[in-house]
């Protein structure tokens, strides 16, 4: 693994990098042409439906067949009114129109649970009409979407049968006939069948005055289909007609799925395996104020896992993936919030099968003395052992400033600093040191009032002893700001503070001939430039021109490698100026393409040339990229750029010949965000980019 050495910093200079990360959602839809005859609240009447298609073209009204074609990236487009509900990795997943409500939070409080498992989804038309579903109170007016995943089904069973058997309990006990119809929801199997009554008992205190509509849906690479079941009054189901209509066809199911495997007790060991891109899903239940810790050990060396800890609400609470292949992932006592069902999912990086084992402890109290809290003012020394992680907890005030520095005691321990929301959301990641190095993150403005948390872990699962330190404040601290990274034909702009340099780094290769130009936006700067090679040896320093004028380096680079750039304001004065990067003979930026969430795509990255493909993102999606060589001893480098060209985060940690991954970033901002790729000593090479979308709720239920 090669990371960038930025270690220089360390000596009499603080460096911080801030890392502002939020999450969302907004989607879009093609308007969606409905036939004009009605659902008919009735037994077993198939529903005239209308296909969604490419150029929305309407069905004949006297087709009797429902049958929705919306493909995947047809179904991500969604119109303004409507937004995707419901978590895409277990299959439940469904768009419905924006004033709907996600009641699934209090649905997996309930006792449903028992019956059904934490995979359940309970989406209403408005609180009210949740209340009293939730209550077993009867309503004239509403419409709700409840779904689950069914039983593994026998392979080879198709949806109609597999329906068929979800409610043959019903139809023994001397109800009305089942016929069930095939159809197809997103271009995959489906099975549905109309009824006046909940066959399921999920509604039974409405037996009379409900109509449901029971949808199997099967994963063509999961045998764990999903159900829905879409219902109102019975003097509401006409009303209701074009919603379920285009509910119906909006199901969304990914194409990798999750095995839900046994409960699992305190004290279990359990195996498991790992089937591709199906990942396994352990659960267990839990008391507030109890500690977990769990480890995912590899039982083979090619595999690369990933733990994932989910509260009962369905918000991720911890993501582990810091070991390589062959290595075990560990989370050391987390804190648990809630009562109820929490769910391990178990995941392999590259979907690649393999054999684990898996560790449950819960305890009363923290066992591996794996930190604790933390004041304002205070330091603590503490010794991490290798393949856990420290917690340490303060109070923050919204509005406050704070400062944490976490050094390393150990010249080979690489320290990781992480900062969470009273609300458990990742606010910053720090990982940037070289090995022996500080993370440090200074004068930060806190988002809330409440309990925040800081991370402490090491590069690869390694340990050693480490001291933290929790300050307010943090101006005196920031003399030096690792802005970033920068890339052939960028044009950046950014602030210096009082007494404040800058630090930008870019790859070069000998011979390149470079030209670098920082220019003040205000009349009273004078700005002073230095260009050092990449043993931070100076090779050119610019202080020609007076306030107000740019400053200008052009310059041969001696050899291959990673340079510096020094910008400051001669008297440390505060103000704006833009920093432009350029080289002779390098070709601008190449627009490859655009690619979409859940895409895979491949590109031919040309010698000297930046690759960018283009997606659409909304504030606070969080994202999943991976960029892979195609050809042997090649090494790519990933570079984020947000909707107004800047460069959001550079990822280059992987060795030649490996993948870089940018795993859960929030994208701080709607709109047209590109992904660059370039080839470290600018060699070209086929590669392929893979952009996935992660779905974890906004927030923690109160």
């Amino acid at each position: 693994m090669r990371k960038t050495d930025r270690s220089w910093l360390a000596y009499g200079l603080l460096l911080f990098v801030m890392v502002a990360c939020r999450p969302s959602e907004q989607e879009e839809t093609p308007s969606l042409t409905l036939a004009d005859s009605a659902i008919t609240p009735t037994l077993q009447t198939p529903v005239p439906q209308a296909s969604a298609s490419a150029t929305s073209q309407p069905r004949p009204t006297n087709t009797r067949v429902f049958r929705p074609t919306v493909t995947r990236e047809m179904a991500r487009a969604l119109d303004p009114g409507w937004r995707r509900l419901g978590d895409e990795r277990f299959g439940l997943q469904v768009a419905v129109p924006v004033e709907w409500v996600d009641a699934t939070p209090q649905l997996r409080m309930s006792e449903l649970i028992n019956r059904f498992g934490p995979q359940m989804i309970l989406l209403t038309n408005n609180d009210e009409t949740a209340d009293r579903l939730l209550s077993g109170e009867p309503f004239e007016q509403g419409a709700l979407v409840f779904g689950f995943t069914s039983e593994s089904i026998r392979p080879g069973t198709g949806p109609e049968e597999a329906l068929s058997d979800l409610l043959g309990a019903a139809e023994s006990e001397g109800l009305v006939p089942i016929t069930v119809e095939e159809t197809l929801v997103g271009g995959k199997p489906a099975a549905y069948v109309d009824l006046a009554y909940d066959p399921l008992g999920i509604f039974a205190s409405y037996p009379e005055s409900m109509r449901f509509r029971v949808l199997m849906v099967l994963s063509p690479k999961a045998n764990t289909p999903a159900v829905f079941v879409i219902g109102s009054p019975a003097d509401d189901w006409i009303s209701q007609r074009d919603t379920f209509i285009a509910i119906s066809e909006l199901i969304y199911l990914p194409e990798t799925g999750s095995n839900i495997f046994e409960h699992m007790d305190t004290g279990d060991l359990v195996q498991g395996t790992l089937e591709g891109a199906l990942d396994n899903i352990w659960t267990f239940t839990a008391q507030e104020g109890s500690f977990a810790t769990i480890s995912l050990t590899p039982e083979d060396d090619n595999v690369d896992l990933t733990l994932t800890l989910i509260d009962p609400a369905g918000n991720v609470l911890f993501t582990a993936d810091d070991g390589y292949a062959g290595e075990l992932e560990v989370l050391s006592d987390i804190p648990l919030l809630e009562n109820g069902t929490y769910l391990i999912e178990a995941s392999e990086f590259f979907n690649e099968p393999g054999r684990y084992s898996l560790s449950l402890l819960l305890s009363d109290e923290a066992e591996f003395e794996s930190g604790g809290h933390i004041e304002f003012g205070q330091e603590i020394t503490a010794e991490l052992v290798p393949d856990n992680r420290h917690l340490w907890f303060f109070k923050g005030t919204a509005g406050q400033e704070a400062t944490v520095i976490l050094t390393s005691l150990d010249e080979s321990f690489d320290v990781i600093l992480e900062l969470r929301s009273p609300d458990d959301r990742p606010i910053v990641v720090l990982d940037e040191g070289f090995v022996g190095d500080a993370e440090i993150l200074a004068g930060h403005e806190l988002p809330l009032t409440g309990r925040y948390a800081i991370i402490v872990r090491g590069f690869a699962g390694h340990g050693g002893m480490y001291m933290l330190a929790l300050d307010e404040g943090g101006e005196s601290t920031a003399n030096f700001f690792d802005v970033g990274d920068l890339v052939y034909g960028d044009v950046r702009q950014e602030t210096l503070r009082k007494d404040e340099a800058h630090a930008w780094f870019f790859n070069g290769r000998l011979g390149n001939e470079v030209t670098i130009e920082a220019t003040p936006l205000e009349p009273t700067m004078d700005l002073d430039i230095w260009l050092l090679d990449p043993d931070l040896q100076e090779l050119v320093m610019r202080d020609e021109h007076l306030s107000g004028e740019s400053e200008r380096i052009e310059y041969k680079l001696p050899v291959t490698g990673q340079y510096l750039i020094l910008v400051r304001e001669f008297f440390g004065e505060p103000g704006r100026y833009e920093l432009s990067l350029n080289a002779e003979g390098v070709d601008e930026l190449e627009i490859a393409g655009t690619i979409v969430y859940s895409e895979t795509v491949t590109g031919i990255l040309e010698s000297g040339r930046r690759d960018a493909w283009s997606f659409a993102g909304e504030m606070d999606d969080v994202v999943d990229i991976v960029l892979s060589p195609l050809e042997a001893d090649r090494d790519l480098v990933l570079l984020l750029v947000d909707p107004a060209g800047n460069a959001a985060i550079t990822v280059d940690a992987a060795l030649a010949d490996s993948s870089e991954r940018l795993v859960a970033f929030r994208l701080t901002s709607g709109g047209e965000w590109k992904i660059v790729v370039t080839e470290f000593f600018n060699e070209g090479s086929d590669y392929e980019l893979l952009l996935t979308r992660r779905e974890l709720d906004d927030q923690r239920p109160e």
